[in-house]
């Protein structure tokens, strides 16, 4: 043989060898996350993944890329940021589905189930984990085997407990599916998981299997059965470092003594919890120290029982004072925005186009307006504003009560006058106009009755709101044809009335546009609304995302309604936007 060819053999064997090499140390390190993830340590896991991807971003390695995101959407999914968490899970599912990768596709399904479930979408959730369990079976991918089957009894356990306030269109959707909760099957799926978990060595599965066994048993009141499984969970949560989980658990057994008035071996579980007192939360530690106090009790022991209640008073004590810290802080942000409203011109035109009945509400707000600024001219110091907004918070409940009937009255009969006429108007355009305009009025009636619903007259469940309103927008549009999801999260739990209706109305302005135009060329489509407290700006964020056919917000030439009502409800938040060119469309609004 020619050297030549001699050489040309040995660069190729070398070069493939070498390849060999990558891929095993990149899987290697893949490992190493992994188990990073599993045993809690997340910073370090979060930090390798990052350098990891760094390297083999731009490389060939497609399924190693692919895993890599997958970790990468573990780690944000553990800060609980879903919405952020929830795009990656997407990702790596319609990568892996093009590339036949099964254990990666059935994995993200898995997690993507899991996101739902906590999102309490609950018939999504089971969707989602139906397709892992049937691709494990097709595939036989046995080693997630025993994960599916504890997300599938974790699904029965919370809808069984929790029926009765669960949405009913929710329960309608599962039972098409053909699920039907009951605590039973939540038993027998955990009991099922247990040899596949054993099998594959999944502590984590081992700790739920145990945990939902042990519940199972609590509800049941059969508390000996209930305490030999919570005592069996606790082995695995020491494996993986869940401390928290572990003094929940200790908990929940002195707990069970108590009850079966054994107070002697429920203070040698609460002793075993009380080690981890330290690294437990705030609210956790004032209930061990209350179910101390009462097992002191329980035992004659008065000194150590008043000692215990002393100490829950102390941490019930801290917890009212931060909370009080928050609401001053709120109190003072409060003042600072009135104190701007002040210098803003009334740039609603949403008021100008509809009907001289919605003057109505705008008189409220400049009512209720005005009872703010009343409020902070007397309130010169905070401890006094407090004593005097709590007053004046009286008044605006009795106003507001008082308004409230005709306001909805009012606006009822607007929707039926446009309903009217939406059945009268032939024509196309006029008809989007009235079914626009219908969905404006809505969102009005509806913080409307969200204010109803709440203990403060000025406050709105703010997560409640945007659901009910986003659902309610695309329903009106929903053509039965077309697959589009929304997706919906809100770390801000309550928002003042002044700036829930501006944001609303924005929010109806933006679905109704997705809704109309972005997905006429595509048959499946995502809106997704992300509302955050976004550390940066030190300001609020609406993150609005469709990933339909997309458009320039800033540099649109159009004097259509909807943009210009949106454009002068982001100037009354005294917003700040950013928006980006690529596929779809994605807003950001900073108030």
């Amino acid at each position: 043989m020619p050297s030549r060819y001699v050489f040309f053999l040995f660069m190729l064997v070398s070069g493939c060898c070498a390849m060999g090499q990558d891929i095993y140390r990149v899987n290697k390190e893949i490992q190493k996350i992994d188990s990073l993830i599993k045993f809690n340590q997340f910073g370090v896991a979060e930090r390798k993944s990052d350098s990891l991807f760094a390297l083999i971003g731009n490389s060939d390695l497609e399924e190693q890329i692919l895993q890599v995101r997958l970790q990468k959407a573990k780690l944000i999914d553990s800060r609980s940021e879903y919405a952020k968490a929830l795009k990656i899970y997407l990702e790596v599912l319609s990568k892996s589905e093009k590339l036949d990768l099964h254990y990666l596709t059935c994995e993200s399904n898995i997690w993507i189930s899991l996101i739902h479930e906590k999102n309490d979408d609950f018939d999504l959730a089971y969707s989602y984990i139906q397709t892992a369990l049937e691709q494990s079976k097709k595939f036989g991918i046995e080693e997630l085997y025993s994960t599916i089957l504890i997300r599938l009894s974790s699904i029965h356990r919370v809808i069984a407990r929790n029926h009765s306030s669960i949405n009913p269109t929710q329960i309608q959707r599962l039972e098409k599916l053909g699920f039907k909760a009951s605590l039973d099957s939540s038993f027998q799926l955990a009991v099922k998981a247990i040899p596949y978990a054993q099998k594959y060595n999944r502590v984590k599965d081992l700790h739920d299997c145990y945990f939902l066994m042990g519940a199972y048993y609590s509800y049941a009141k059969k508390d000996k059965m209930a305490i030999a499984y919570f005592l069996k969970d606790i082995s695995y949560v020491k494996k993986i470092g869940g401390y928290e989980t572990v003094f929940m658990e200790y908990s929940n057994i002195s707990r069970k003594y108590l009850q079966m008035n054994e107070p002697s071996n429920a203070l040698k579980y609460n002793d075993s919890a009380y080690k981890y007192y330290n690294k437990v939360t705030m609210a956790n530690k004032y209930f061990i120290a209350i179910e101390r106090a009462e097992i002191f009790k329980t035992l004659n022991q008065t000194d150590s029982a008043y000692h215990y209640l002393q100490l829950a008073f102390e941490e019930s004590k801290k917890s009212i004072e931060e909370q009080k810290r928050l609401e001053t802080r709120k109190l003072e942000e409060q003042f600072q925005d009135d104190k701007k409203e002040e210098t803003i011109t009334n740039k609603n035109r949403l008021i100008i186009l509809v009907t001289s009945l919605l003057l109505v509400i705008a008189v409220a707000a400049v009512i209720v307006i005005s009872k703010n600024r009343q409020i902070n001219i007397q309130n010169k110091v905070i401890g006094n504003q407090v004593i005097d907004l709590k007053k004046t918070l009286e008044q605006k409940q009795i106003l507001l009560s008082e308004l409230q009937h005709r306001v909805k009255n009012n606006l009822q009969y607007v929707i039926s006058i446009l309903e009217i006429q939406k059945e009268s108007v032939s024509h196309s355009n006029l008809d989007d106009l009235i079914r626009s305009n219908q969905n404006r009025i809505h969102s009005i009636a509806l913080l409307h009755k969200k204010l109803n619903l709440t203990d403060s007259v000025n406050d709105v469940d703010l997560k409640r709101y945007v659901t009910d309103l986003s659902e309610l927008v695309k329903d009106s549009y929903d053509n039965k044809e077309k697959n589009i999801s929304l997706f919906i999260a809100c770390e801000i739990e309550v928002l003042s009335i002044t700036k829930a209706l501006p944001l609303g109305l924005i929010i109806v302005e933006l679905v109704s546009n997705s809704m109309k135009h972005a997905f006429k060329n595509q048959q499946n489509g995502i809106i997704n609304i992300e509302i955050m407290h976004d550390e940066n700006t030190k300001k609020n964020c609406l993150h609005y995302i469709d990933n339909g056919e997309g458009f320039d917000f800033k540099n649109i030439e159009t004097k259509g309604l909807g943009i210009e009502i949106m454009k002068g409800l982001i100037d009354q938040l005294n917003g700040k936007i950013e928006t980006q060119l690529k596929k779809g469309f994605e807003l950001k609004i900073y108030f």
